[in-house]
C-alpha cells in the first residue's frame, strides 16, 4: 500500500511525517551568546539579542546574550564550550545570561574567564585588549 509522505520545511529544518501526523516540535533555534560586539558591531535581532557589558573586564566591547527569564532560556541553542555554564542571573543587565567558568577553556571564542573578585568567574571580553571587529580580506590595503 503507497502512503503519502510529506516534507515540511520551518525555518530551514526539514521533517518527514505521513499524512495526519504531527511534525515533531522544532530545535530551540541556535543563538549568539558570547559573540563579540559593540556600538558598532550589533547582535543578532532574532532570536533578540542584546550586547552586555559587565563590570568586569572590558568597558568598550561586550558579548551578545539573548533575552532570558530562566537558566533554560540561555542554554537552549548554547553552542559555546560545554565547561561554561549559562545562567539567567546578570546583575548588570536584568534579564540577559551570564557564562560561569572556571577556565579560558570553557568561555566562547574571544571571551576570557575573568575573576569578579568573589567566589565565581564569568567570561567576558577581556579588559587588557580591544579584539577587532572588521576584518580586511587578503589582498586588499
Amino acid at each position: 500500500m503507497n502512503r503519502l509522505v510529506l516534507i515540511v520545511a520551518c525555518a530551514g529544518w526539514l521533517a518527514a511525517c505521513e499524512l495526519g501526523d504531527t511534525p515533531p516540535p522544532l530545535p530551540p533555534p541556535a543563538h549568539a551568546l558570547g559573540e563579540v560586539c559593540d556600538s558598532t558591531d550589533a547582535c543578532p535581532a532574532w532570536p533578540s539579542h542584546t550586547c552586555v557589558t559587565l563590570s568586569v573586564g572590558s568597558q568598550v566591547q561586550g558579548y551578545c546574550s539573548p533575552l532570558c527569564t530562566t537558566d533554560q532560556d540561555c542554554r537552549d541553542g548554547y553552542e559555546g564550550p560545554s565547561g561554561g555554564t549559562p545562567y539567567c542571573v546578570n546583575p548588570s543587565a536584568p534579564n540577559t545570561c551570564t557564562i560561569q567558568c572556571t577556565s579560558p577553556a570553557d568561555c566562547p571564542e574571544q571571551l576570557d574567564c575573568v575573576s569578579t573578585g568573589g567566589p565565581m568567574s564569568f567570561c567576558a571580553v577581556p579588559a587588557q585588549s580591544l579584539l577587532p571587529q572588521v576584518k580586511t580580506p587578503a589582498g586588499s590595503v
